[in-house]
């Protein structure tokens, strides 16, 4: 999924078929970083986008887009957006349903380790200099646990493999019907308090900031967002109707 600003800038995340005409992504993908609100930018869904070549390409209308108004507020478990696009593209490429999982169960938590599979557009594969345009795959990677309160309440934190271009990705299993399900929304990465994690511990990354620019992170971990916090308006944008958005 790309956006063009008209004046040379744009950006790209990634997108996922989860409907006939409907994609799932991220809502900081959709939103202006100042205005909080639907970027005005020509943006396009490129299905099966291989060595920056796609089959077909669709207008997103982001008129009739709608994502989490909780977001606007500096709330990063509304970090999801929902978007229609101008042609069903869904029933030539098929798509992706979801499955709810309660992800403070231990045991339910449990049985996603080595599960996890993350694919998506990153900025750096299959290289720095060519990124973006070919979908990579992390497939055997892991959930590790869920806030229960405060404002991350509806994020999930995980260690699949993500970069810049990235964000919007589809965290998938498979299940004992045959049939792989989305389970999680990447949405980018968490700082954590370095205070409290031993120095053998922690987990250095390199990250986009706020300018998006390429930083040094000391400790951070990716961080997602739950099915549980976009699956009620997905369904009700399937059947042709959509709820009021998360706030």
């Amino acid at each position: 999924m790309e956006w063009n600003n008209g004046d040379g800038t744009g950006g790209i995340c990634t997108g996922t078929l989860i409907g006939r005409d409907s994609v799932l992504t991220n809502a900081h993908c959709l939103l202006d970083r100042k205005t909080k609100q639907p970027r005005k930018a020509t943006m396009r869904f490129r299905p099966n986008l291989r060595d920056g070549r796609s089959p077909d390409t669709a207008t997103v209308n982001v008129a009739v887009s709608i994502y989490g108004q909780g977001y606007t507020k500096g709330n990063p478990a509304d970090d999801w957006a929902i978007l229609k696009i101008d042609r069903p593209l869904g029933d030539n490429y098929g798509y992706l349903g979801w499955r709810r999982l309660n992800l403070t169960d231990d045991k339910v938590l449990g049985k996603t380790i080595n599960q996890v599979r993350l694919a998506g557009y990153s900025g750096d594969f299959p290289d720095p200099n060519n990124g973006g345009q070919t979908a990579g795959v992390h497939a055997g990677c892991n959930i590790l646990g869920t806030p229960t309160q405060g404002r991350l309440k509806g994020l999930l934190f995980h260690q699949c493999d993500s970069m810049g271009g990235a964000s919007g990705s589809p965290m998938f299993a498979l299940f004992n019907d045959g049939i792989y399900y989305i389970v999680g929304l990447h949405s980018g990465w968490y700082e954590l308090d370095t205070r409290s994690i031993p120095p053998a511990q922690r987990q250095a990354c390199k990250v986009f900031d706020d300018q998006e620019k390429l930083v040094d992170v000391e400790a951070c971990v990716n961080r997602g967002v739950q099915v549980s916090r976009w699956s009620a308006q997905a369904e009700a944008l399937r059947k042709g109707g959509a709820t009021k958005a998360g706030n």
